[in-house]
């Protein structure tokens, strides 16, 4: 989805790889999705001590590295069947902002009017609910 906005001059493509902590925080959230048993702080701090007991640089851990970058590349390219129903609401919301964004820019400085339509192809619920018609809006 964001090679979409990239290609449309929309967003920025990021000129630096994604960080290893970053990849497993993002990996993290669907392999272990917080529950109402723990606190945000708690599961924080679970989620800190996965990373320090499974650091990138161990062959040891080579299989499970392996793992979350498949992830990454997947929530990356846009391919949902990976996509835990969190990740693929916040997928389809981090895009409609960031269209809205540069849709607002374009009106705000060459009266351009852009609108869009996202529509979640996957099975996911949330994602299904979080698609729809945007546009960029100035206040």
């Amino acid at each position: 989805a964001r090679t979409i906005l990239i290609e449309a001059e929309l967003a920025k493509k990021a000129t630096r790889k994604e960080s290893p902590w970053n990849q497993h925080q993002a990996w993290y959230r669907t392999a272990f999705p917080a529950s109402g048993e723990l606190d945000f702080k708690t599961w924080q701090a679970k989620q800190n001590a996965h990373y320090k007991a499974h650091p990138p640089k161990k062959s040891k851990h080579a299989v499970l590295w392996k793992e979350i970058q498949e992830y990454n590349v997947h929530s990356s390219a846009g391919t949902t069947e990976h996509l835990s129903s969190w990740s693929a609401s916040s997928m389809i919301m981090h895009v409609r902002d960031d269209f809205s964004s540069s849709a607002s820019y374009w009106f705000c400085t060459h009266g351009v009017h852009i609108a869009g339509i996202m529509i979640f192809p996957g099975d996911e619920e949330s994602g299904r609910q979080a698609s729809g018609f945007f546009l960029g809006l100035t206040s």
